[in-house]
């Protein structure tokens, strides 16, 4: 990997929210359940 670039891309917390943070600031702050939900609901019949 020598010449790569890398980055931190973030880091695990016992909060259970999924945090995403851009150059302006906090893009996204969701609930991991709520997250769960509009994953599994499709999938439901």
């Amino acid at each position: 990997m020598k010449g790569s670039t890398l980055t931190r891309l973030g880091a695990v917390t016992p909060d259970p929210q999924l945090k995403i943070t851009g150059r302006g600031g906090l893009v996204v702050n969701a609930p991991l359940a709520d997250l769960k939900e509009a994953w599994q609901r499709p999938l439901r019949w």
